[in-house]
């Protein structure tokens, strides 16, 4: 979460959130892939806003323990830097999907940029129930969690530099937020729900 002085703070998931607030996620996936978030408010349809193609050039593409930020804090326009919390109270489902191959249906990369330059009104992506029951298909399975139980650390010079570098995490590092693993190591999708309510 954005701090008053800009900096990002590890924050539990489960507090409430208010208009003007900001987030991004940080995550660590044990296995090269592709992420993808979802967003639903209130249970509606939900949007695609990651990849974007105002972010990293469409790209989604992640290496095995190497931290992400999204959005990334070094976009090069301010705006996109965090997902900030508007006026409208709501209960915001995030969905985080970390695939081993690209999810069909979904453009990524260039693509997708060229898809948003040609289909401004299409952008962010909506998903047809097709394309979504396919993004969806690893969150019935059976998945392990483990919470933190203390908050409000700054991110550490080494994290920063970490995400920066393109570098795995050091052992010293601080513990995350969430850790979350399938319980099969087959699966080829990984779904992990945030909800995240804001008044």
């Amino acid at each position: 979460m954005r701090n008053g002085m800009g900096d990002a703070v590890r924050v539990d998931p489960s507090r409430e959130f208010v208009a003007g607030e900001a987030i991004r996620l940080s995550m660590e996936a044990n296995t090269d892939g592709y992420l993808y978030v979802f967003h639903t408010e209130n249970d509606n349809a939900p949007t695609l806003i990651f990849p974007d193609s105002r972010l990293n050039g469409g790209d989604n593409s992640i290496e095995a323990h190497v931290p992400y930020e999204v959005p990334s804090p070094f976009e090069t326009d301010p705006r996109y830097r965090w997902f900030t919390f508007d006026e409208k109270p709501a209960v915001e489902r995030l969905y985080i999907v970390i695939t081993r191959k690209p999810i069909p249906g979904i453009p990524i990369g260039s693509n997708l940029v060229t898809f948003c330059d040609n289909n401004k009104a299409s952008c962010p992506l909506r998903m047809s129930p097709e394309v979504w029951d396919r993004a969806r298909q690893g969150s019935s399975g059976g998945v392990k969690v483990s919470k933190s139980t203390s908050y409000g650390q700054s991110q550490t010079r080494g994290e920063q530099e970490a995400t920066t570098r393109g570098l795995g995490l050091s052992q010293n590092a601080p513990e995350p937020s969430v850790v979350r693993m399938n319980v099969s190591t087959n699966d080829s999708v990984l779904v992990t729900t945030l909800d995240l309510v804001h008044r």
